[in-house]
């Protein structure tokens, strides 16, 4: 029978007892005693046993591992990664209440930026630089305090982790790095992030958007013009209509017109004879 685990420390910071309870749960959920879990993960049952103390925060590797042992998935983990950095920061700092810019800071500073910068992409500092409106030397000095220890001001931690949050996918930002997303909001609400940020972000994604729609033009027209698709007055006013916003967009943009509006009676011919098919202008797909 397996030896019951020491009461937790009652002098340690509360997040880190939490941690070190959670973990304990875990264990006695999968019905794995340390000796077991040694065997499926590459650390000692010793070490194991000290994750779950509560009289130090095990490192980011030890947790994985636990994680691991005790089979969580890796979609599963984010509630973890969030207990473990409250703990670091609970051990660091004292058993004090933490403001967000705290938290931010020290998730930098302890949990460094490899991941995201990866998931981001791996952007160039002066990408990032214009992204956020930062110095390159301020973006620098962000992206390396994990390593330098060098005190950054939590605003420009928000800034830089809002960029690199922003070239994320959407589904990473929330399952992934939900609690980066949430802490930077908390420090800066008038960070928008995954939204552009400078002039050049933004007319990339309206041509996108607009070839998009120009697509959609030539489809309904062509449908129009072989008889495949009817339509009445009310519907060729509005293709008009959204065939004449396009047009001002690419206006704007500096680019020509998107296509011709289909006739009012190009779907119903009262001659009865199929119109001739619409040859469509060039809509913007290799611009």
């Amino acid at each position: 029978m397996a030896r019951p685990e020491a009461p937790l420390p009652k002098d340690a910071p509360q997040p880190v007892q939490e941690l070190a309870r959670a973990l304990r749960d875990l264990r006695a959920a999968s019905g794995l005693s340390y000796t077991a879990m040694s065997n499926r993960a590459p650390f000692s049952s010793v070490t194991f046993s000290r994750a779950a103390s509560g009289r130090q925060v095990p490192t980011k590797e030890v947790l994985a591992g636990y994680l691991e042992a005790c089979g969580v998935p890796e979609n599963k983990r984010d509630r973890w990664r969030k207990l473990w950095r409250e703990a670091q920061l609970a051990e660091n700092v004292g058993n004090v209440p933490w403001r967000p810019e705290d938290m931010l800071v020290y998730t930098v500073f302890l949990d460094g930026l490899n991941e995201l910068v990866a998931a981001a992409g791996a952007p160039s500092v002066h990408e990032l630089a214009d992204k956020c409106g930062l110095a390159p030397t301020t973006v620098h000095r962000v992206l390396t305090a994990h390593r330098t220890r060098r005190p950054v001001a939590a605003r420009h931690v928000a800034a830089v982790v809002g960029a690199l949050l922003s070239l994320t996918r959407p589904s990473d930002r929330v399952r992934r790095f939900g609690d980066l997303t949430r802490l930077v909001r908390q420090v800066d609400p008038s960070l928008q992030i995954g939204r552009t940020r400078n002039r050049d972000d933004a007319e990339r994604v309206a041509r996108t958007a607009l070839q998009r729609l120009a697509q959609q033009a030539e489809e309904l027209e062509s449908r129009l013009a072989t008889g495949d698709l009817s339509a009445d007055e009310e519907f060729v006013r509005r293709f008009d209509a959204m065939r004449e916003s396009v047009e001002e967009v690419r206006r704007i943009l500096g680019g020509g017109p998107v296509s011709g509006a289909p006739a009012a009676t190009a779907a119903e011919p009262e001659t009865g004879e199929q119109p001739a098919p619409v040859v469509a202008e060039d809509s913007g797909r290799n611009r």
